[in-house]
């Protein structure tokens, strides 16, 4: 899903509608976001019905929602602890901000061998948390979803009604 970014006057020199300036840079919604945003509209869902085993459901809900928080930790660090300036392990995202920033510092040259090895960091633990997101997404968030089918909880964005006869299941 793409948002825009909010407008920004263009720099000194830069046209409006520059490909260089801000407004023209489509943002696209995170993978672990929009699966955080799932499972909450499923957790809703499912309050909105009742059931006699809702204790297990909201457990398996709130696993999910704890697995996703942790990717999004192992991708952005904690961000309470950013919020409160404590030192804290270097995330992927920083690692990869430092790399690209250093690229892009405006020479010529190619990355240093310290970039180098922080770009092979970054891509053997990406790895194994893209996996990690892939089997929450593809595999346990369609399981919840499955679920909610099951139970008749109301529709939830990124689910696609079941349709028997002249009305939709859920």
């Amino acid at each position: 899903m793409l948002d825009q970014v909010p407008a920004e006057p263009a720099g000194p020199g830069i046209p409006e509608g520059n490909p260089t300036s801000a407004t023209c840079r489509p943002r696209r919604k995170r993978g672990g976001s929009e699966a955080q945003t799932r499972v909450n509209d499923l957790e809703t869902a499912f309050e909105r019905v009742p059931l006699g085993n809702s204790d297990e459901i909201q457990s398996t809900v709130e696993s999910r929602r704890e697995q996703l928080r942790n990717v999004q930790w192992d991708l952005n660090g904690d961000p309470t602890v950013r919020r409160r300036a404590e030192a804290s392990p270097t995330s992927l995202s920083q690692r990869l901000g430092r790399i690209t920033g250093g690229a892009w510092s405006g020479t010529l040259t190619e990355i240093t061998g310290m970039q180098q090895e922080q770009h092979a960091l970054i891509g053997d633990e990406f790895v194994a948390i893209l996996a990690n997101l892939r089997t929450l997404i593809e595999i346990n968030l369609k399981q919840l979803e499955d679920l909610a089918d099951e139970v008749g909880a109301p529709w939830t964005s990124g689910r696609l009604p079941m349709w028997r006869g002249l009305r939709p299941i859920s």
